[in-house]
């Protein structure tokens, strides 16, 4: 009888104190870029210091708030590191999430939906003459890490005749052909 009476009150006590929250920004699908800034935001009922981590890949990025922000502020100003992802050699990662605990309780974790972070800004052209006339203006805004990312990227893997493996990686462009 006892037993039953203690495994409800266990269940009551550890639902009651966990706590709900709702990370609202950075949005699910969003696309933020290495070196901006960017508030977290929140919803909940979590009471006391919050530890907010970034997960990419699946790997963790570690704490970036110092655990040192109050739950009740629901909002934190995460600056991304101008390498966070093409340090790796890559341009962007879309498996990045924030994940918020309450200080001392890594355990009962609350996740972001799946984000983007990259290394350069998104550029939509829509016919070739608007992509050359924005890369000049980036280039003339000194924006360049925007017309760098213009270029097109490759990474190709080849095998020759003999069997050796060759690897391109980087970037090329089009060059005209005489005919």
């Amino acid at each position: 009888m006892y037993g039953s009476f203690f495994n409800v009150f266990l269940f009551v006590a550890v639902n009651v104190f966990a706590g709900t929250l709702a990370i609202k920004n950075p949005p699910q699908n969003g696309y933020l870029i290495e070196g901006k800034s960017y508030t977290i935001r929140w919803e909940g009922d979590l009471k006391g210091k919050v530890c907010i981590t970034v997960l990419a890949g699946g790997k963790d990025r570690g704490i970036i708030n110092n655990c040192e922000t109050d739950a009740d502020e629901g909002r934190f100003v995460w600056t991304i590191p101008s390498d966070f992802v093409t340090g790796f050699g890559i341009w962007e990662n879309n498996r990045v999430r924030v994940g918020i605990f309450e200080k001392g309780y890594p355990d009962k974790i609350f996740y972001s939906g799946y984000f983007t972070v990259a290394g350069f800004e998104k550029i939509n052209s829509k016919t070739p003459e608007d992509a050359v006339k924005n890369f000049y203006r980036f280039l003339s805004e000194k924006r360049y890490k925007a017309a760098f990312s213009m270029l097109n990227k490759v990474d190709m893997r080849f095998t020759d005749c003999y069997g050796e493996e060759m690897h391109i990686a980087g970037f090329y462009r089009l060059l005209p052909v005489d005919g």
